[in-house]
């Protein structure tokens, strides 16, 4: 009822018009920024709707383009999480560490971009990637700041998936242009909302202390996932009538979770052993390079830089016998590399 009620008073604010829209996409990131996690992904939802009916009444066809992209792509992920012996944060401060280190993707993403009269945006992505390649470690400790190491395991992560999926609107704030050469660059506001999952899977055990060596059977998983608003500012910049250097960067609010199944550890319940629940935030950074080679048909290549991080959080532990403990989540550090071709549609 407040998301419906702050919505309302949004929309209530801004007339549908070129500054209308700029001041609801203002009023929507200030309601981002006030409401909970579940609020907020109800607003996108409807604020989604309601704009793409808003845009599209009273603009003809003619002022409708829309692109869509097919991304192939090669992907490194690294992955870290660490907790403390109990909830107070210590005894040791790291008990556990997990890391899944050069973790590596063949991806393939789906895009859709459309411009209303060559100033409102609304977009979409979905993108899914394979791990062919990773190293997994799971060391656990008695002492402090990583010392009295008494387990640790050094495991294949040459299996699992990663999952993003984004949508946002946004608009053209302005163009600066360099009359010499009659080249300028475009400026886009935009808001939305993005889910990112991360599914490890362990293979392969090799215990490197004590140094007991391979040990079979290993088959844990860990499922990682953020979701959540953001915001953010694109950059479309004008190398000729044809080619054009995008540079586009988030900053995301997170709500996180992550659930991991051991399932070598018969003490522990299955599927889920224990789970992870924080919250954080990412940063992205998007570099594309796109030239246009007819009316219907472009190309481009891209680099995109991901970096994910939570605060302190909560691990709960599902043992077998029903019992469960609760200790500190550390941190969650996260971090993605996406070089890739593309081929876009328009029409």
């Amino acid at each position: 009822m407040l998301v419906i009620v702050v919505l309302l008073q949004a929309l209530s604010n801004a007339a549908i018009g070129y500054y209308g829209f700029k001041l609801l996409i203002y009023e929507l990131i200030e309601v981002a920024l006030r409401v909970n996690m579940e609020l907020t992904m109800l607003l996108g939802r409807v604020a989604f709707g309601t704009l793409l009916m808003a845009l599209t009444c009273g603009v003809s066809a003619g002022d409708i383009e829309t692109e869509v992209g097919l991304d192939l792509g090669y992907r490194k992920v690294d992955l870290q999480w660490s907790i403390a012996g109990d909830s107070s944060g210590c005894c040791p401060n790291i008990l556990s560490e997990l890391t899944w280190s050069d973790v590596q993707a063949t991806q393939l993403k789906a895009t859709i971009d459309t411009t209303f009269s060559k100033r409102f945006k609304v977009f979409g992505m979905a993108a899914y990637a394979t791990i062919f390649s990773g190293d997994n470690q799971d060391s656990d400790y008695i002492g402090d700041n990583r010392t009295q190491e008494f387990s640790r395991s050094n495991n294949d992560a040459s299996d699992g998936d990663l999952i993003d999926l984004s949508i946002g609107i946004g608009f053209l704030l302005g163009r600066a242009v360099d009359e010499a050469v009659n080249r300028g660059v475009r400026f886009y506001p935009k808001i939305g909302y993005s889910y990112h999952e991360q599914n490890f899977v362990m293979t392969k055990g090799y215990q490197t202390w004590p140094p007991t060596g391979s040990f079979p059977g290993l088959n844990s998983t860990y499922e990682a996932v953020w979701h959540g608003p953001w915001m953010g500012l694109a950059m479309e910049f004008e190398l000729g009538a044809k080619q054009f250097l995008g540079v586009e960067y988030q900053y995301h609010i997170a709500e996180y979770t992550g659930v991991g199944n051991w399932n070598l550890r018969s003490d522990f319940e299955h599927p889920k052993s224990f789970e992870h629940t924080d919250t954080g935030y990412g940063q992205i950074l998007d570099i594309t390079y796109r030239e246009r080679l007819s009316d219907a048909w472009g190309w481009g290549f891209g680099l995109l830089i991901e970096n994910w991080q939570t605060d302190i959080g909560n691990d709960k532990v599902f043992f077998s016998n029903g019992v469960r403990v609760e200790t500190q989540l550390n941190e969650v550090a996260y971090s993605s590399s996406t070089v890739s071709f593309k081929v876009d549609y328009f029409f």
